[in-house]
């Protein structure tokens, strides 16, 4: 059974709330390096490729502020490309490449290719089963059914004869839709300073590495402890609530892939005749620490 933490003299001695105040005066460029750098040590810890967890936690709370030119390098990690613009064509390429799901041996996709195959070669004898599955699943359902790594985007069919007013109205609905069924956050806006402030305010750097220190701990730890940790002049104020009601789900939202894109792909807008202030979307496996082969 996990033991729980329940008092201030349980937490781990390099953690310093302190050394978070600099998120204060963050960029763009700092948040975008510090989340994505945490977005990474969470898929690693939970796809078991980290070495040591706990090692790599401490070291995180010992220096948790990541410089936004040493936090990236060209040369080395993992690379995923995010557009500056978010609505594009599809590509030939982008076309040509599907005939690859027919290839003996691709077999991710099979059902939905068999399905395929047997209305191609004969329509009047494909079953109602293989229709529904070809004409009412959408690409991305069909990639996701077959265990095959998500893509940032999906593809949509567009009838330009409808009328302007039309076509923006009902891709609005299907874009909701979508993103809603992709579990995606709803992201109506552009990040902005207020986005930022509500970040540093709420301490969603110092929660994420505490709470990744418990998990690598395999401890738990409860919502007035890391309330009093996170918020210690605080007072007469109900920290659990506020962690469980507004900081928790706050940092679910900001460490993750989708929503660090999203800020990747509007910093890359804003400094498009500067790219080079924008560190490449290649993690430093260093830092880390040694990961499992």
């Amino acid at each position: 059974m996990k033991s729980t933490l329940n008092k201030l003299g349980d937490l781990p001695r390099q953690f310093d709330i302190g050394k978070y105040d600099v998120t204060a005066s963050f960029s763009p460029v700092d948040w975008l390096v510090n989340l994505e750098i945490r977005v990474l040590r969470k898929a690693m810890f939970a796809n078991n490729l980290l070495g040591d967890g706990l090692d790599v936690a401490e070291r995180f709370l010992d220096n948790p502020i990541i410089p936004a030119k040493q936090g990236l390098m060209d040369d080395i990690g993992l690379s995923k490309v995010a557009n500056t613009r978010q609505v594009r064509n599809v590509s030939a390429f982008d076309e040509l490449s599907a005939t690859s799901w027919f290839a003996p041996e691709e077999t991710r996709a099979r059902d939905y290719v068999e399905a395929y195959q047997r209305a191609v070669a004969e329509p009047s004898t494909a079953s109602d089963a293989d229709m529904r599955l070809l004409f009412d699943t959408p690409a991305w359902k069909m990639h996701q059914d077959s265990n095959i790594a998500p893509n940032t985007e999906v593809a949509a069919l567009v009838d330009l004869h409808a009328s302007e007013e039309k076509v923006v109205e009902d891709f609005r609905q299907w874009f909701r839709e979508t993103r809603a069924a992709l579990g995606i956050a709803d992201l109506k806006r552009r990040f902005n300073s207020v986005d930022f402030d509500r970040w540093h305010t709420n301490r969603v750097l110092a929660y994420s590495d505490l709470m990744f220190w418990v998990e690598a701990s395999q401890r738990k730890i409860t919502n007035q402890l890391i309330g009093v940790a996170l918020f210690p002049d605080d007072y007469d104020v109900a920290l659990a609530d506020r962690i469980r009601k507004v900081v928790s789900p706050l940092a679910s939202n900001v460490v993750a892939e989708a929503f660090t894109n999203a800020l990747r792909s509007q910093i890359l807008e804003t400094e498009r005749k500067s790219a080079k202030n924008v560190p490449d979307q290649n993690y430093v496996y260093a830092y880390l620490g040694p990961t499992k082969p």
